[in-house]
């Protein structure tokens, strides 16, 4: 990493960037990124992460020893998240004599785009405003401008520390200050273009650095210091500009503050919205940010960007399939280019017969990926998203072919009577991995499932799933739309004919007139699994239900007995004997990807109001998402509304888009 530190007079461009928080364009400290960790491995900390960096940073708490201080870096390319040290730079400013000047007060806040510190120190008059923000995927900026609001000069030297407490790492002087790791070919370099002295201690972990010389700052007049902290996996990254000019500080601030509007901006409050506006920018901010900061950019084994389901869940550093697909559809509104990779990278790795793994990761030395199983086709339905917000037809031209080739992979190795209605299953023969491939990992409904084997490298669960056809029914709507935007008249056709013949055998298959609702068939006796769970409600979201079918299952839907609940839409009905959301993941818990089907379902056969109820009562209910500080959750207890699993959850984000705009 490499760190360049300049002082300067403040001119009119800094100065904008020291008072842009008072503009009040976003909203604050909608998620809290405030900590010190106390260990490596601490994940109880959220931080700051932006552009696709594979580093985040934190506020300090409340602690005036960190007062100064911004906290990490978190590195997410060392075992899948660490702590480097509590602090990669304090700022401190001495007294002629080099004793440090107390920080008193500050003030520390978080918006969208940057970390800001607001210092009342000892002596009258004298402020520091501190700012962090990303200038690439590799890069930080930190401005510092002291202040002298006082009515006479003020001498004083400035200067910075740091830790680091990894065993492999240490700090070194040679040509300048390094931090070299015995582990890894990363580097972390101090440069200073002002007269510094540094000095490291004996053990290689800490460094201190002071100007040379004091700095006189005028009355009413301020001191700026911008510090450019580069991350690099090796040195041969060392490609960037590293111009820490007060041009290139400004315009690098002005970009990001540019960006993180058009992000707002994407999600107007439009009048008679179903939310009051500032529970609206609330929930926007906290998702926007969500998914920003799980972003990550290209690296290793992943070829191209896209984003982690949470950076801060141990479990949770790769790229999945069908999470990649609902990232997609929520950034297309706002990040595209971002959307276009997520799908890239997933496609990526598609095989010669058109599957694509279930998830992939940077390292395959600390996790391979998963080939045991794939995820449910919303890859189409994603594509459609993007080319919708986009009108790139480049894009889906490129897409087509490899979509339609997924598309029919699903009937060519999931289809065990060849009737062609599909079946979830593995490529291993194990049923796990095919609970896997629906998404739901243990839901109840595959209790009692067996594997049959398709061919030599294809086994199915022995029931055909209403979900996974209904999606396979809406991919082929989705697929006439991109056939014919990429000239592929030819498909046009043949998905045509298919769609009406598998539509003709789809309710009449997985639809139970006496309960009212759809579920998975057996193989063995075309016997229905009469487990009422969600996946009775993806034929109103695919449209493949008739009026009298969703009318029933809204009915379902609303019944305080099954899945009316406190959060409503519980991936279980609450009346069954194993509902147990606190302990099972599938077997519960309210999760907002179902919930956004559901609620687009209803909409789709006209039940608005109803729709609209299901909103309010969805985000009005779970823990904390229309309260500041409050991370989007991965699941929410249906019945107590608490916040249940990973934090800083991206497809909960991107569906919660999904539903206010």
């Amino acid at each position: 990493m490499v760190l360049l530190i300049l002082t300067s007079s403040c001119d009119r461009k800094l100065e904008v960037i020291a008072n842009t928080s008072n503009d009040n364009r976003f909203l604050s400290d909608a998620l809290n990124f405030k900590g010190v960790p106390e260990s490596p491995q601490d994940r109880s900390i959220s931080s700051f992460c932006d552009l696709g960096s594979w580093h985040s940073f934190a506020l300090p708490d409340d602690s005036k020893e960190f007062y100064g201080s911004f906290i990490g870096p978190f590195s997410m390319n060392r075992d899948n998240g660490i702590w480097l040290g509590k602090t990669f730079a304090k700022f401190i400013l001495y007294k002629k004599n080099k004793e440090e000047i107390q920080y008193v007060s500050v003030n520390l806040s978080q918006y969208p785009g940057f970390l800001e510190q607001h210092i009342v120190t000892e002596i009258k008059g004298l402020e520091v405003n501190l700012k962090l923000w990303f200038n690439s995927n590799k890069s930080i900026f930190v401005s510092a401008t002291v202040s002298n609001k006082s009515s006479v000069p003020i001498e004083l030297f400035m200067g910075w520390k740091g830790d680091v407490w990894l065993e492999t790492a240490q700090f070194n002087l040679n040509e300048q200050l390094e931090v070299n790791f015995s582990d890894s070919e990363s580097t972390h370099q101090y440069h200073f273009d002002k007269d510094f002295n540094t000095e490291v201690s004996s053990t290689g972990k800490f460094y201190n650095s002071i100007t040379k010389k004091p700095y006189k700052i005028l009355s009413n007049s301020s001191e700026n210091i911008n510090l450019l902290y580069v991350s690099l996996f090796n040195k041969l990254q060392n490609k960037e500009s590293q111009s820490i000019n007060d041009d290139a500080v400004a315009g690098s601030y002005s970009q990001t503050i540019k960006r993180w509007k058009s992000y707002h901006d994407a999600f107007p409050y439009k009048q008679n919205h179903w939310l009051d506006s500032l529970n609206f920018e609330l929930l926007k901010t906290k998702s926007i940010q969500t998914l920003i900061g799980n972003w990550k950019s290209a690296s290793g084994e992943l070829r191209h960007d896209g984003l982690f389901p949470s950076y801060l869940y141990k479990g949770f550093n790769g790229f999945w399939a069908w999470d990649s697909w609902k990232h997609a559809a929520a950034l297309a509104r706002f990040e595209p280019k971002l959307a276009k990779d997520q799908m890239l990278t997933m496609f990526s790795y598609q095989d010669n017969e058109g599957m694509i793994p279930d998830c992939i990761y940077r390292d395959t030395l600390i996790q391979k990926h998963n080939w045991r199983d794939t995820k449910p086709p919303l890859a189409t339905w994603a594509v459609n998203q993007i080319f919708e917000k986009t009108s790139d037809t480049a894009f889906v031209a490129k897409m087509f072919p490899k979509l339609i080739k997924y598309h029919y992979w699903w009937y060519k190795n999931r289809d065990h009577n060849r009737n062609k209605l599909c079946e979830y299953g593995s490529t291993d023969g194990t049923r796990i991995a095919a609970a896997w491939e629906s998404g739901m990992d243990n839901a109840v409904r595959f209790d009692n499932a067996l594997l049959v084997k398709n061919n030599s490298n294809a086994w199915s669960l022995n029931q055909e799933s209403v979900d996974l056809n209904a999606y396979l029914l809406d991919e082929k709507k989705q697929l006439i739309k991109l056939a014919k935007i990429s000239n592929n008249m030819s498909s046009v056709e043949v998905l045509k004919n298919d769609y009406n013949e598998i539509s003709m055998l789809f309710n009449n298959a997985f639809y139970n007139t006496d309960v009212g609702y759809y579920f998975d068939r057996q193989l063995e006796n075309n016997q229905l699994v009469n487990i009422i769970g969600p996946e009775g409600w993806l034929p109103l979201w695919s449209g493949i239900a008739t009026s009298e079918t969703a009318e029933s299952v809204k009915n379902k839907i609303f019944d305080e007995s099954l899945f009316y609940s406190k959060i409503p839409l519980p991936t279980l009905n609450i009346s069954h004997k194993d509902f147990d959301p606190e302990n099972g993941y599938w077997r519960g818990p309210v999760w907002l990807d179902q919930a956004y089907f559901a609620i687009i379902g209803l909409e789709n056969y006209g039940f608005h109001e109803e729709a609209k109820t299901l909103k309010l009562k969805l985000v009005k209910n779970a823990e904390g998402l229309l309260d500041k500080g409050y991370a989007i959750r991965e699941n929410y207890h249906p019945i107590s509304g608490k916040g249940l699993n990973a934090k800083h959850f991206s497809w909960s984000a991107a569906h919660l888009l999904l539903l206010i705009e």
